[in-house]
């Protein structure tokens, strides 16, 4: 999907819900918000490769995605309350509705 340019600050979000407004929280827009934070965030606290000074530190420092000579100093943490993202999933990810709850005539 096409990013619009930040204009405010991607940390809070504050629009006009109903179906004839802007519609509602959804999960695609909870995955761009949590890009654009990823962004900020890596444009604010990441540092050129060639400018840390201990090799045994940036071995372990994680290269910012998509960006060459870039390691982020920090590890990001994002907490959701997943009300708007609960019902989705990766297209070959795992989920607990394809689990049984005893074991298959196969699996005996």
């Amino acid at each position: 999907a096409d990013k619009k340019d930040l204009v405010y600050s991607p940390f809070l979000v504050i629009f006009d819900y109903g179906t004839s407004a802007e519609g509602y929280w959804n999960y695609n827009k909870m995955c761009l918000q949590l890009e654009d934070c990823i962004d900020v965030l890596d444009a604010l606290f990441s540092i050129p490769t060639a400018e840390v000074d201990d090799d045994a530190r940036v071995q372990h420092m994680p290269d910012v995605p998509h960006v060459d000579g870039l390691k982020r100093l920090y590890d990001h943490a994002f907490l959701f309350d997943h009300s708007c993202g609960h019902d989705r999933k990766q297209e070959d990810g795992l989920s607990t509705k394809d689990v049984r709850v005893s074991p298959t005539a196969k699996g005996r």
